[in-house]
């Protein structure tokens, strides 16, 4: 599954903090779920700041050019 949030449009409201604490709380539920991914810009402090909120790590460089990745395992 794939999601893309668009934070300018939506940026300090919460809103994209509280649907992705929402996805790793749902894929913690989930039997065949093992690794969330979250991809983004290194530049882009706001997205990193909501991945890091429910748990997700720094892992490195990311699929494409010039993006960073972040993870979290289930429980």
């Amino acid at each position: 599954m794939a999601v893309v949030f668009d934070l300018d449009a939506f940026q300090k409201s919460g809103y994209v903090t509280e649907a992705m604490t929402a996805m790793t709380g749902w894929m913690q539920r989930q039997s065949g779920v093992r690794i969330l991914t979250s991809d983004t810009c290194p530049h882009l402090k706001p997205s990193i700041r909501v991945m890091e909120k429910p748990g997700t790590m720094y892992e490195g460089a990311g699929p494409e050019t010039g993006t960073i990745r972040y993870v979290r395992a289930t429980d």
